[in-house]
């Protein structure tokens, strides 16, 4: 913890390029997967992925390290939504703190900047993901509207692809193939659906390279949603399934999370391949749902706290029903070698892990990422240096199960002049009051980014909303911060 007086904490986004080199430097492992080519053509690879002891970890340490406290301007991270590396080894980082798309070397030097905050061409609302296409052309998307500003390995704004119909929201998954078309995943709305027996339906599209729609790919199913006369929220199902769509290169790769499979398309949006492992034991049972009720509950600082919220409630009740079986993924990644990376559903009390694919399909490593030490710890952060929010922000990003903020007179008590009652400054037993949502990527209702909360607008489930702290925040009093800090 830092001492009265001294510096404030400063988060500064950054981010590290790490090795895995018990997943890439080794020799791929003799595949045990199982190939049967069905009468349609379509390759079906099945494997007992998370039945083997093939592990692989990231380095202890990463190979480069982006993002500084003081310093050069253009190395100062905030709200890093997407970066990739060029063919060359230069590294591309969309910064949403400054609305800028930053170029580094391999060493890490910034080399270049372009974009910049606005709603005109080559300028970013909200930045999302960057895609590398041949030659170093980079696609980054932004929304609201969903779009893409295209710009060259030179840093020239090339132009704007918007895909037709309009999104108003992110894609919720895909991305932009070698060849400019782009796989773009839109939530049709599904009108009122108060009783948790209809799904959400999920239209999965492919457009050209002009933004036109080329065809849609199919319909998916996602959670079903809910709700009853006094809760807090609408909610969905617990523990059900929602679809993952990547798209990269010349593979498109969908999961619906219902089955332990993943069905590969490619550029030609045909069915190539299907993935598969065996998943036992996806039952849910009255332990599991406890568990996730009581890791709510510890999360938020106990019932009675004054966190506690009626969402909170909802989100834990009795009423809120529970899927019978597991989602298999809850995530998707495609490597420019055409490896696969699967997320597995992460159940309550398990750690987490992805699995790894060759481009065949055969399955090669499970990776576990290492273990941090803010996973058991709360972080104490000292008001002031950046937005409030943003240290809890970061802090969970990085493991942390909770964040304390701390009030230094040193910024605004007795140091400054005469304290309330006599005078305009924060008295010893004051402490400041504020929201600590993710302000700087939207204000206003959480559930409702950029529309009012009416009854037709589109929502986010209240565990979905990125804005919403996903850890307990508490103010400490100048008074009480006394004893640890002295």
């Amino acid at each position: 913890m830092k001492t009265r007086g001294s510096d404030p904490w400063v988060f500064v986004a950054c981010f590290a390029v790490l090795v895995t080199a018990a997943c890439a430097r080794d020799a791929p492992p003799r595949s045990s997967a199982a190939l049967v080519v069905d009468s349609a053509g379509v390759e079906i690879v099945t494997s007992d992925a998370l039945g083997s002891e093939r592990l692989c970890a990231l380095a202890d340490r990463p190979t480069l390290s982006l993002g500084t406290v003081e310093g050069d301007e253009a190395s100062m991270l905030f709200f890093v939504r997407g970066a990739s590396r060029l063919s060359d080894g230069r590294l591309a980082v969309l910064d949403n703190g400054s609305g800028e798309i930053r170029i580094f070397s391999r060493a890490g030097t910034h080399l270049r900047s372009m974009g910049r905050h606005g709603d005109g061409p080559g300028e970013f609302r909200i930045g999302r993901f960057i895609w590398v296409l041949p030659g170093d052309t980079l696609w980054v998307g932004d929304y609201r509207p969903w779009r893409y500003h295209i710009y060259s390995a030179r840093g020239a704004f090339i132009r704007t692809v918007t895909p037709d119909p309009s999104y108003p929201n992110a894609s919720r998954g895909g991305g932009v193939l070698a060849n400019g078309a782009s796989v773009n995943v839109r939530r049709l709305f599904s009108g009122p659906g108060d009783d948790f027996r209809r799904s959400e339906s999920w239209s999965v599209e492919a457009h050209d390279v002009d933004g036109t729609l080329m065809r849609e790919l199919g319909r998916l199913d996602g959670v079903r949603l809910g709700t009853w006369e006094g809760a807090g929220a609408r909610m969905s199902t617990l523990f059900d399934p929602e679809p993952s769509i990547a798209a990269a290169g010349a593979t498109i790769a969908i999961a619906t999370a219902r089955e332990p499979e993943i069905q590969i398309l490619d550029g030609q949006f045909r069915l190539r391949r299907i993935v598969r492992w065996s998943d036992p034991d996806r039952e849910v049972t009255a332990a599991h749902i406890q568990a996730y009720r009581d890791a709510v509950v510890a999360r938020r600082g106990g019932r009675g706290s004054e966190d506690w919220s009626a969402v909170d409630e909802s989100l834990v009740s009795d009423r809120r029903p529970a899927a019978d079986l597991f989602p298999t993924t809850s995530g998707l990644m495609l490597g420019r070698d055409g490896r696969l990376w699967v997320r597995r559903y992460r159940r309550p009390g398990d750690d987490g892990r992805w699995m790894a694919f060759g481009s065949g399909g055969e399955f090669r490593r499970i990776h576990r990422g290492p273990l941090s030490l803010l996973s058991r710890l709360s972080v104490i952060a000292r008001y002031g240096g950046s937005w409030r929010g943003i240290k809890p922000k970061v802090a969970a990003e990085r493991g942390a199960i909770g964040t304390i903020l701390y009030s230094d007179p040193r910024d605004d008590g007795y140091f400054q002049g005469d304290v309330h009652p006599e005078g305009p400054y924060r008295m010893e037993h004051g402490v400041q009051r504020g929201a600590v949502q993710d302000m700087p990527r939207y204000p206003g209702d959480p559930l409702t980014p950029f529309e009012g909360a009416t009854a037709e607008a589109e929502r986010y489930m209240v565990e979905d909303a990125p804005t919403i702290m996903k850890i307990p925040v508490l103010p400490l009093v100048d008074a009480d911060s006394r004893p640890p800090a002295e």
